[in-house]
């Protein structure tokens, strides 16, 4: 029988491999994977716990994207402010059928 844990593997595994800041088609929190599963596994069935678990089991690594601010200036001049604010994100990468 199909645990939630085998369930969740499965969805992502089917889609999914790892991607990298530099080459991804999606990035998403950990909540909103788990919101996205939640419309096929009942929500009270797993946690985002678990969904961590299955992503690491998967090889994927969660990764650090620095918050970007673009300001343009009165002469239309754009310049791009980093800020080192924490925000780790999953990255990934669709695969091909």
């Amino acid at each position: 029988m199909k645990t939630h844990q085998d369930r969740i593997r499965y969805l992502i595994s089917r889609l999914y491999e790892p991607g990298d800041i530099n080459d991804f088609d999606v990035k998403l929190s950990t909540w909103s994977i788990y919101h996205n599963l939640c419309s096929i596994i009942p929500a009270n069935a797993f946690d985002e716990f678990d969904v961590i678990d299955a992503l690491e089991e998967l090889k994927f690594e969660p990764q650090y994207e620095k918050k970007k601010e673009i300001i343009t200036d009165e002469d239309g001049n754009t310049t791009v402010k980093e800020y080192d604010d924490l925000t780790y994100l999953w990255y990934l990468k669709k695969k091909i059928s």
